[in-house]
């Protein structure tokens, strides 16, 4: 006899579902599988993955009602067998139709070494689970979130058809995440997956809410901080980019309703899909530091909001006198840019024609990213740029808590 709860006969399991993705996604997944349960693999900490679900149900703004048919299992995608029993696997293998793996590291500062043992261990994990399920259920399927990112240091027009291409990585993660989604195609004849490949991922469309800050939001977050607290004069007076460079961001439900739209047509099968802006719908940097210092000039009325130069890498030492190099050279902002300057030196043109016309067909449009990314910060604003904190109804018998820190999507 099984130790699982399990919330139906036939589940859909989801990984990642404490992310910025996972948390939005959980929602869609009840309405789209009406007579499956949903089991959420949570890491377990000092076997508090119940507690992290219903964190989860409540940021979500889901009910009771829901939550009866969510079921948090306690495991981890890195260790053999997802840290679960043999006899558990089986039970759940046995109930399970449908995978969406969306939890990964998105650390990009750690060895290849490091996000191989969290991304590509645990994809390899999933397919193993996927294959098993796949033996017993014909209509089994993988959906597996990978990133758009994998195209490394490539540049052109990026195609959705294309992989591993011989090109170079910008960090462990890029690198780490195509080694992933190549093992998730090998495994097609096996376990019949679609990819997922979604670029930057901000707020969602209605308020810009988010369950997890990476990426822009710390670039934004350091300059708040500075501002706020009067730290000006141990800030750089510039940032490091190309100002013309689009950089192509999404909001956290669009992803999550073109993941589920795609997930419902049996002719996704086998593909790869670019859950992206695309370039014409993109802004370039010097509008998004605009749209960033109005918002600062509303929230922080008392103070003067500055409109920093920007310069291209390869001509700043040449624009800024040796005090403010010396200022920047020992600046959180020079840590930042470490991490993030090639997305913001050159544009990506990845290919999304054909996949936004595939989502029309099911009502999924982008929103302008300009208004998405202003209710972005200001939710961002709003939180104190501190990861989840309960805004909604909690739900009933259920304690309030905080969300932990973390780098998880």
């Amino acid at each position: 006899m099984s130790n699982l709860a399990i919330p139906h006969d036939r589940v859909v399991l989801l990984t990642g579902v404490t992310g910025s993705l996972g948390s939005e996604l959980l929602p869609r997944l009840l309405r789209r599988f009406p007579n499956h349960g949903i089991l959420a693999l949570i890491r377990s900490r000092n076997g508090d993955a119940t507690d992290r679900l219903d964190e989860v149900m409540r940021f979500a703004g889901l009910s009771i009602q829901d939550r009866l048919r969510v079921g948090a299992i306690p495991g981890d995608t890195t260790l053999p067998n997802l840290g679960l029993s043999a006899k558990d696997l089986k039970v759940m293998a046995a109930r399970t139709s449908a995978v969406f793996h969306t939890a990964a590291s998105v650390a990009f500062d750690r060895s290849l070494a490091e996000m191989r043992a969290t991304n590509v261990v645990g994809t390899r994990e999933i397919l193993g689970f996927a294959r098993r399920a796949a033996q017993i259920h014909g209509d089994f399927r993988l959906h597996y979130v990978s990133t758009a990112y994998v195209v490394g240091d490539r540049r052109g027009l990026l195609r959705e058809s294309e992989l591993d291409c011989g090109q170079g990585f910008w960090n462990s993660y890029e690198h780490s995440k195509m080694e992933s989604e190549r093992l998730v195609m090998q495994a097609m004849g096996d376990a019949p997956a679609t990819i997922y490949r979604p670029s930057h991922i901000i707020g969602n469309v209605k308020t810009g809410k988010i369950r997890r800050f990476f990426g822009i939001y710390g670039f934004i977050r350091l300059a708040h901080r500075l501002i706020k607290y009067g730290n000006l004069a141990k800030a750089p007076k510039f940032l490091i980019a190309d100002p013309d460079t689009r950089g192509d961001m999404v909001p956290c439900d669009y992803v999550c309703d073109a993941m589920v739209a795609l997930a419902g047509r049996d002719d996704t099968v086998g593909g790869t899909y670019h859950l992206t802006a695309g370039l014409d719908a993109s802004l370039p940097i010097s509008k998004v530091v605009e749209i960033t210092a109005e918002i600062f000039e509303s929230a922080l009325p008392d103070k003067a909001i500055p409109r920093p130069p920007i310069f291209k890498s390869d001509i700043y030492q040449s624009r800024i006198n040796r005090s403010e190099l010396r200022i920047y050279q020992s600046s959180a902002a020079k840590l930042l840019m470490g991490v993030y300057l090639p997305y913001l030196s050159y544009e990506r043109d990845f290919d999304v024609r054909a996949t936004k016309f595939l989502l029309a067909l099911s009502g999924v449009f982008l929103p302008p990213i300009e208004d998405v990314l202003r209710d972005s910060i200001r939710y961002a604003i709003r939180q104190g740029f501190g990861d989840y904190a309960a805004e909604s109804e909690p739900l009933e018998a259920l304690p309030s808590l905080p969300i932990g820190q973390g780098r998880v999507r």
